[in-house]
């Protein structure tokens, strides 16, 4: 199989995904709602998962993450910070 390259640093990922897990933790800490406290505690779950993918042997997952911060996140950082 060939090498399989990214757009993106392993760096730049784990970056990412840490500033998304540490608006989440706040919205988490702040929220009153039940229902949307459970959602947000998921979704810390599914971040922390996905930071230790990144950190994980199985170059696919890391990858199929990689994937998600391009696609998912960065666009999200980027509307916060364009405010």
């Amino acid at each position: 199989m060939n090498e399989i390259d990214y757009p993106i640093d392993f760096d730049v990922a784990l970056s990412i995904v840490n500033s998304i897990f540490v608006m989440t933790t706040k919205k988490y800490n702040s929220s009153i709602n039940k229902k949307e406290k459970k959602k947000l505690k998921q979704d810390i779950t599914m971040l922390h998962k996905e930071k230790e993918m990144l950190y994980g042997t199985d170059k696919y997952a890391c990858l199929s993450v990689m994937d998600k911060v391009v696609k998912t996140y960065s666009p999200i950082l980027k509307a916060r910070y364009a405010k």
